[in-house]
C-alpha cells in the first residue's frame, strides 16, 4: 500500500495497524492481501500465505482463535533511524487469543525513491 506523507505519523501508521488487525480478526485475508500485501508470502498466494501464518502462530500458543471484540486492538509504532536503510517505521498490533499469549502483526513502512509503502512484514505468536 502506497502511503502518503501525512500517513506516516504515529498516529496515522497506529490506526492502519488496528484497521489490518481487525481485518485479520475477521478473517479477511483478500482484503489484507489485497490492499497490504505480505513481504513473507514467498511463492504462496498471498491470502493464503497470511491464513497460513495466523495458523502456525495459533497452534504455536495452543489457541483456536483470536478473542472476537469490539475494542480496538493494542498497537505500537516504532521509527528507524533516518538514512540507515529504505526502513522508515514499524507498526504491530497485538491480538489475544482464546489461550494464552496474542498474535503480532507486523506491518513495516519503507521509502524508496521518496515513495512510502506499507507492507505486513510478518504474523508470529507472542507468548
Amino acid at each position: 500500500m502506497e502511503l502518503s506523507k501525512d500517513q506516516t505519523d504515529s498516529v496515522s501508521l497506529a490506526a492502519l495497524a488496528a484497521d489490518a488487525g481487525v481485518r485479520l480478526r475477521a478473517g479477511q485475508y483478500d482484503w489484507l492481501a489485497s490492499s497490504y500485501g505480505y513481504a513473507l508470502a514467498y511463492d504462496r498466494p498471498i491470502p493464503d500465505a497470511i491464513q497460513q501464518e495466523l495458523q502456525a502462530s495459533l497452534d504455536e500458543l495452543g489457541a483456536t482463535s483470536l478473542v472476537k471484540s469490539d475494542l480496538p486492538p493494542r498497537t505500537s509504532v516504532a521509527y528507524f533511524k533516518p538514512g540507515e536503510s529504505f526502513l522508515f517505521a514499524v507498526a504491530t498490533c497485538e491480538l489475544p487469543t482464546d489461550a494464552s499469549g496474542s498474535v503480532q502483526l507486523e506491518l513495516i513502512v519503507t521509502i524508496r525513491d521518496d515513495r512510502t509503502y506499507l507492507c505486513i512484514e510478518g504474523i508470529s505468536a507472542q507468548f
